[in-house]
């Protein structure tokens, strides 16, 4: 069927740790389709158990579902819902929990780092996270090292800028704040090629120079480049 599982996940410690899994269609807001499909879904997530990461893996189908945590001694401190980003559905966290995968970012590995960042990013999309949500978790983008981990929230925060903010003083406020989020990375690689350095990061240098000069208008980037 066409389409890609969003799936839903929100923790319960009542009893034995589980996670309460609801699946609909992935659709972006203002889409017409029809959002009521469901897979039977390999589910194979990690979490944090008392500082143990375990893994477990299972299946689940129809609209809602309870995935025990069948190894958890307690309950868990964060949950990655796509382990090892095998999966081939997006998914949103209930917001304290999307919180503590973020703060746990640097343990996840590379390619689940690149499904989070797709899956908040297309959340958004979607109308099931906040803006707000969503500049809380860039900063831990921005310390990834794959380039489109790094730059997975740019064009939102390019949306945003357009459609969200109606006076200039907000804007200039608006554009400071990100670019406090991606100074950093960008004063890391430094403006100038350095010789010998990988395709990636001449790439990620290309869109940091471009996102501060064009979407965020920052005039020490402009001046940099104008020289």
């Amino acid at each position: 069927q066409p389409g890609v599982p969003f799936v839903k996940v929100a923790v319960e410690c009542s009893g034995k740790p589980a996670l309460v899994v609801t699946q609909q269609r992935y659709l972006p807001l203002g889409s017409s389709a029809s959002a009521n499909m469901t897979w039977g879904i390999p589910l194979s997530v990690r979490y944090s158990d008392n500082g143990t990461v375990r893994e477990e893996k299972g299946i689940v189908t129809g609209a809602s579902s309870r995935f025990e945590l069948k190894n958890a001694t307690s309950c868990p401190t964060w949950v990655m819902p796509n382990a090892h980003g095998a999966g081939y559905y997006r998914f949103a966290l209930e917001p304290k929990y999307q919180q503590a995968l973020s703060t746990a970012f640097a343990q996840l590995d590379e390619r689940e780092q690149r499904v989070y960042a797709d899956s908040i990013t297309s959340a958004y999309g979607a109308g099931q996270v906040s803006p707000k949500e969503l500049l809380a978790a860039l900063p831990q983008f921005t310390t990834a090292q794959v380039r489109q981990t790094v730059t997975a929230g740019m064009s939102a925060i390019g949306w945003m800028d357009e459609q969200l903010l109606t006076s200039e003083p907000d804007r200039n406020a608006f554009r400071a704040k990100a670019a406090e989020i991606y100074r950093p990375r960008l004063d890391q690689l430094g403006l100038s090629p350095k010789q010998g350095e990988p395709d990636d990061d001449r790439l990620l240098r290309a869109s940091l120079v471009n996102f501060f000069a064009e979407t965020l208008k920052d005039a020490q980037v402009r001046a940099e480049m104008g020289k």
